[in-house]
């Protein structure tokens, strides 16, 4: 049976409500009908007041701040300031919903929490503080709201069909009540327990989770594991999963003693770090037709384990079958009543009436503990061994611990470790069983693991979308409410030599899998692959010039939030949050059956956003991806972390970075890793890495009880959230980024690639992408002596959901683009998208280099300029910096009068030519060192076109100045 953790069903979806979906293909908007806004109002209490604080102190405190005053220049001060988009609860209801100005759509919040931050902030900070912005709620302002046209089980058909076609405005409705297959083990936290397990479902409804950092069981227990407020049910989703049923207290037990080290490591090792792998070594597991094999070494001893589940009526029996190489001796303690477990005692190890032979001899004793509460019942653990089990022994220490003594060998050992929680009198039923399992054939693990069985290919063909092309706004209207209209859209020329074609993503599947890409990879044959935030990988077939049948296939499941993918040497390599996988298809089905630990990180965070971002490598092999520094623990301030060919060793070559989603190396082993704005980032920003230096974020706010490296401070350390500069020193300065990106052109940059020479006029570029906006840009890098710099230049498409990873096809040679949304893009449509930019073949009007030299900037272009038609009237010119402060973002700053707020403008004073007329100068006398230069511009071809566009550039150095 393939066994699969499953997320609960919570209510039943009626398919023949076809009124519903009827009028949504008339194209009928439910946004704001979706629920009963008035009745939702009405009901706002002091719980949803409470929930309402919580959701505003993790999302809207470092904008808005934590008292109502602003900390971001262009957020609101809500105890001052007047609302620009309406004070009324409806009103902010659909600012939060739509997005307005630099604000995104919060869409990773429900319908109804919406309303709970709405009337944290009226009663919290407008209604005593602001009284002239506070609109107060009458029946007859309810009884103007919208209310939900259809019926409950009418919308569920809705938001169903829709969320099946990836639709952002219902996706999070559907799944967070839907139930989802994600596989028979699934690596993910487990709340009060570890940062890094691998809960396995070995069914009828029984769990084990496995604590990888130290290879002992985390839990056991009868029930589900709960994940409704974690990534699989929400768009944010900051929660993490934790046990939602009966714990098997005593069957938890469940660890090998090192030698008797075991105690003493684990207090000298972080609980989000992994003991030395001279102790235990996490190799990874098997997926063997459903069942779950784990792989690891105990001080260099090759171990295989399967645990599995069988009932004896209403109780289960655990089975931990292990396949144990040649090698030194070891023990493992496999059973003890936990000190708070029953009422009377911790119980103790006692035989019972069917052991025969000597005591010493698992082969031949079952062994009960039994614990008595006050009334004089209770229940016993039976443990037995069957199997290749002549040389093992039991040990029973001082403390009640029920020890398996493996001795050295030169021989492969395999038994089974059966044990069971049961009455008393279970003993009987137990006895019985053990008999049985004794006359199973005992079949080594390590055999199992190479006679795999195929499994028939199942597909889910849909069918993509040639020239799909649309426009994305122009960066000036970015604050504005309707920047999307179409008057305030850039064009996309006709003579425009790429085209936009959607690689239709498997969102209607047989699992109900939530297909939330984060990041794209082909194998050599052009074959995509395709990770997903819930731990997916997708492969697809048919990704042709027609698109007419792409073949999808999920061939892995249950990985620890992949972020990154790249495909070498014939094997699938995965970074993910415990570290890089790789992926291995033994018997050539397409299933991935080993995910091997390739490389264990060394600093698991407990928090939501401790990502580990993207995958690159170098031309000696060596691979890179980047940790976060903010609300992480990461003791590094935010890194970039250097692996070893051969996946053995890793070095932090460059630390702090706040969110660095994206890492891009050059063919030339130039490394880029973006950052995104927020508390000591004022800016977005593109950084070249140096080895040794240091890029900005100070790891000193706290928040939420998150300090560095997870240490907590002393009180009188800590002042107003801030950890003492004794403690978290902030330098005096940082290694200013290549390039700074303003919020109105990328609010959240993701990471990029590095485009094929054949892709026509952009071949051979730096080819990046905007989580934030949507969009893709190409990036020109210059070094100006020993001084990094660049200049960015967007593309004119907008795709439908926010854009984080970038490829590039080594069959077609075309850019494939690919990311998720959910709680910051303000102009998704879907949850999910994967697009291709394909050359057409035309040579197009572009900008193929920018130079900044003293007194001016030079442009050359893929074409010749019409001589007389250049005029300093068609060009827009300013500069600006920023302030690098503790503050969330940054002003825009004079850069002729620092510190004063504000842009300078910039007075073309001349421009000229170059004799081919594929270059111009433009004369800037007043041009400076400056953090942000935004250069708009209409230049008219020899050819009639004209160009519009604009560019922005970082200027660290000016040459011969």
């Amino acid at each position: 049976m393939n066994r699969r953790i499953c997320i609960k069903r919570h209510a039943l979806i009626s398919l023949s409500m076809l009124a519903a979906v009827f009028l949504f293909f008339r194209g009928v908007s439910y946004e704001a009908p979706s629920i009963d806004h008035a009745k939702v109002i009405r009901g706002l209490n002091a719980s949803t007041f409470k929930k309402g604080e919580q959701i505003y102190q993790k999302a809207c405190a470092t904008c808005h701040g934590v008292n109502g005053t602003a900390s971001l220049p262009q957020a609101r001060s809500f105890n001052k300031d007047v609302l620009r988009f309406g004070n009324r609860p409806y009103d902010m209801w659909k600012t939060i919903s739509n997005g307005a100005g630099m604000m995104a759509a919060q869409t990773w919040l429900t319908a109804e929490e919406r309303y709970y931050v709405i009337q944290y902030i009226r009663d919290e900070f407008i209604k005593p503080l602001n009284k002239n912005q506070y609109f107060p709620i009458t029946d007859r302002y309810l009884a103007t709201l919208p209310k939900p046209t259809f019926n409950a089980a009418d919308q569920q058909v809705l938001i169903k069909a829709e969320a099946k076609k990836g639709s952002l405005q219902y996706g999070q409705q559907w799944f967070s009540k839907s139930s989802s297959d994600y596989g028979p083990a699934l690596y993910t936290q487990l709340k009060d327990h570890s940062t890094s397990v691998l809960s396995v479902d070995l069914g009828h409804q029984f769990l084990l989770s496995y604590d990888l950092h130290r290879m002992k069981l985390a839990a056991a227990w009868k029930g589900k594991l709960n994940v409704s407020d974690t990534k699989f049910k929400l768009y944010r989703g900051e929660g993490q999963p934790f046990i939602e049923g009966d714990e098997l207290k005593g069957l938890d037990s469940w660890q090998w003693t090192l030698n008797d080290q075991f105690d003493s490591l684990d207090r000298t090792t972080g609980i989000r770090q992994p003991l030395a792998s001279a102790y235990i070594q996490y190799k990874g597991h098997y997926n063997i037709r459903g069942a779950t094999i784990l792989s690891y070494h105990v001080q260099s001893r090759p171990i295989l384990e399967r645990p599995s589940v069988d009932m004896i009526g209403t109780t289960a029996v655990i089975t931990q079958t292990l396949t144990v190489s040649s090698g030194a001796a070891q023990t493992l303690i496999i059973g003890q009543w936990p000190k708070d477990a029953g009422q009377a005692s911790n119980g103790s190890w006692t035989s019972n009436h069917f052991t025969t032979g000597s005591y010493a001899s698992p082969s031949t004793s079952i062994l009960e503990s039994r614990l008595t509460d006050k009334q004089g019942s209770g229940k016993s653990i039976y443990v037995a061994v069957a199997g290749d089990n002549k040389d093992l022994a039991w040990t029973i220490d001082d403390a009640g611990q029920l020890k398996l003594s493996i001795p050295a060998s030169d021989r492969e050992l395999t038994f089974r470790v059966i044990r069971c929680l049961s009455s008393e009198k279970g003993y009987k039923s137990f006895y019985d069983f053990v008999q049985r399992s004794s006359s199973v054939p005992n079949t080594s693990l390590s055999q199992l693991i190479t006679d795999i069985r195929p499994l028939p290919k199942t597909y889910i063909t849909v069918r993509g979308a040639l020239n799909s092309a649309r426009p994305h706004f122009d960066s000036r209207y970015s604050k504005d409410k309707d920047k999307t209209a179409v008057g305030k859209l850039v064009s996309i020329p006709v003579d425009y030599p790429y085209t936009v074609d959607d690689i239709t993503l498997p969102f209607n599947n047989p699992s109900n899998a939530w297909v939330r890409p984060t990041a794209v990879a082909f194998t050599d044959d052009g074959r995509l692959l395709l990770t997903t935030y819930t731990g997916d990988l997708w492969l697809a077939e048919g990704v042709d010039d027609k698109l007419l049948h792409i073949k999808w296939q999920r061939i892995a499941t249950g990985l620890y939030e992949p972020m990154g993918i790249k495909f070498i040497d014939k094997k699938i390599f995965i970074t993910c949050r415990n570290g890089i996988m790789r992926l291995h298809d033994l018997n050539n089905d397409g299933l991935i059956d080993y995910y091997e630990q390739y490389h264990p990180d060394q600093d698991v965070s407990n928090f939501f956003h401790a990502f580990n971002f993207g995958l690159e490598t170098d031309r000696q092999g060596n691979m890179y991806y980047v940790k976060p520094g903010e609300y992480t623990d990461n003791k590094d301030p935010g890194n970039v972390i250097k692996v070893s060919p051969d996946g053995s060793l890793r070095e932090s070559i460059a630390t702090g970075f706040r969110v660095n989603n994206g890492i891009t190396i050059s063919p030339e082993d130039v490394i880029f890793v973006s950052d995104n704005q927020g508390n000591w980032t004022p800016g977005n920003k593109i950084n070249v890495i140096e080895k040794g230096n240091y890029y900005g974020y100070v790891p000193n706010l706290i928040s939420g009880g998150w300090s560095p490296d997870g240490r907590k401070f002393p009180f009188d350390k800590v002042k107003d959230g801030v950890i003492s500069s004794e403690l978290v020193p902030v330098p005096a300065s940082f290694t200013p980024p290549a390039l700074w990106m303003p919020q109105e052109f990328d609010n959240s940059p993701g990471g990029g690639t590095w485009s094929d020479k054949a892709w026509g006029p952009l071949g051979n570029r730096f080819i990046h992408t905007s989580y934030g906006t949507g969009w893709t840009y190409y990036v020109l890098p210059k070094k100006v002596d020993t001084v990094w710099q660049a200049s960015m230049i967007a593309l004119p498409f907008q795709f439908d959901a926010g854009i984080q990873r970038a490829a590039v096809n080594p069959v077609d040679k075309q850019v494939y683009v690919t990311g998720l949304t959910g709680w910051d893009d303000g102009v998704a449509r879907k949850y999910g998208t994967l697009a291709r930019i394909r050359y057409t073949g035309a040579a197009g009007h572009f900008v193929n280099d920018v130079n900044v030299i003293r007194g001016g900037i030079e442009i050359r272009f893929n074409f010749k300029v019409d001589k007389g038609s250049i005029s300093p009237d068609d060009f827009d010119i300013s500069m600006w910096n920023y302030k690098w402060t503790s503050n969330y973002g940054s002003a825009h700053y004079s850069v002729n009068e620092p510190g004063k707020e504000g842009q300078d403008s910039l007075k073309v004073e001349s421009i000229t030519g170059s004799s081919d007329m594929q270059q111009i100068k433009i004369s800037l006398p007043g041009l400076k060192v400056a953090n942000t230069v935004r250069l708009r511009m209409k230049v008219k071809a020899s050819d009639g076109a004209i160009l519009n566009e604009t560019i922005y550039l970082t200027i660290n150095k000016i040459a011969g100045q």
